[in-house]
């Protein structure tokens, strides 16, 4: 994520093909807690319906939101099967910004070619 405006927290969904990948883990990125800030950060993956539910915020003592480019979260993979592509896609993203500034993001998808299977 790249950000100007201080941003305090996250709310994010990411949806995936189940039958072609398998997320085995989710785990923060630097972007929130990158200045040595406490987060809280909560992440649920639903195998079934091929979605990432995440969630992660900066402590409520800090008056200063989170600037700059970094990571929002870090996903572990496992290929399922060959797949020409299938993809990662932000299905929403729903930032809290210090001050109440809006935030406007373009969720991005990400194509990937599955070459080997286990």
């Amino acid at each position: 994520m790249t950000s100007g405006q201080g941003v305090s927290g996250i709310n994010l969904v990411i949806g995936y093909d189940p039958t072609a990948l398998r997320i085995d883990q989710a785990t923060e990125g630097t972007f929130l807690n990158a200045d040595g800030t406490a987060t809280t950060f909560t992440q649920r993956i639903d195998a079934s319906t091929g979605q990432i539910f995440v969630s992660d915020a900066r402590s409520s003592s800090v008056a200063v939101g989170a600037t700059g480019q970094a990571a929002l979260v870090t996903l572990n993979v496992t290929p399922l099967k060959v797949a020409s592509s299938t993809q990662l896609k932000v299905l929403s993203i729903t930032p809290s910004v210090v001050g109440g500034n809006p935030l406007t993001l373009t969720p991005p998808t990400q194509t990937i070619a599955v070459t080997a299977a286990p």
